[in-house]
């Protein structure tokens, strides 16, 4: 029998344990770490995140997605919800580096939980890629597996800075250089900066 286990390390606990198919996203119990070479999914709500529309979640969901991550990957569910997010990088030197959810780990994906009841929203005033899949700009990271699924990305164009010819496309779902098998299905993206969807680079194989 395969285990998944959540290592709560706020709360003192040792470990939650399940057997193989286990969802372990029930409850908003804060959760510090994921210890496992494989998890199945876990709930961004764990992590913190609150999902009203008022809340900035920026710092919740990226320590979800560096825990799964860390973790050799998995899913990442959020909930019924609007996710607020903003700029996750403010020393960013370069306008490609400014994001709000950055994936840097292979395998990492993330759920909602459909269209109409999922959202993740721009702040004002954020300038930057929603989501983005590895990196291309001071630095390289190539990303082999990972998904957006079953939720809308609202750009939140009017209270964004406008873009130039050569700075500030900042899209929905931004997909770095070398990038493999990445998966985008059941989504609504709207009012992006640019593109809701941008592969601009070379080296994007088997993703769709």
């Amino acid at each position: 029998m395969k285990l998944i286990a959540i290592l709560p390390a706020c709360l003192g606990l040792s470990a939650l344990v399940g057997p193989s198919g286990f969802e372990p996203h029930a409850g908003n119990a804060p959760v510090e770490r994921v210890s496992r070479q494989e998890i199945r999914e876990v709930s961004v709500k764990g992590f913190g995140a609150a999902g009203d529309g008022v809340t900035n979640d920026t710092a919740a969901i990226q320590k979800a997605v560096n825990a799964v991550g860390a973790a050799g990957g998995g899913t990442i569910f959020f909930p019924r919800g609007t996710y607020l997010v903003s700029n996750g990088n403010p020393g960013a030197r370069s306008w490609d580096n400014r994001v709000a959810i950055w994936i840097k780990y292979n395998n990492v994906h993330l759920r909602g939980d459909g269209v109409g009841a999922t959202t993740i929203r721009l702040a004002n005033g954020a300038g930057a890629h929603i989501i983005k899949f590895g990196q291309r700009d001071q630095g390289t990271i190539a990303i082999n597996k990972g998904s957006v699924r079953s939720l809308r990305l609202d750009g939140n164009r009017a209270h964004q800075t406008a873009p130039t010819d050569k700075s500030n496309h900042w899209h929905g779902i931004d997909v770095a250089s070398g990038a493999r098998k990445i998966h985008l299905s059941d989504l609504h993206i709207a009012n992006t900066q640019y593109y809701g969807i941008g592969m601009q680079n070379k080296g994007i194989k088997d993703s769709v």
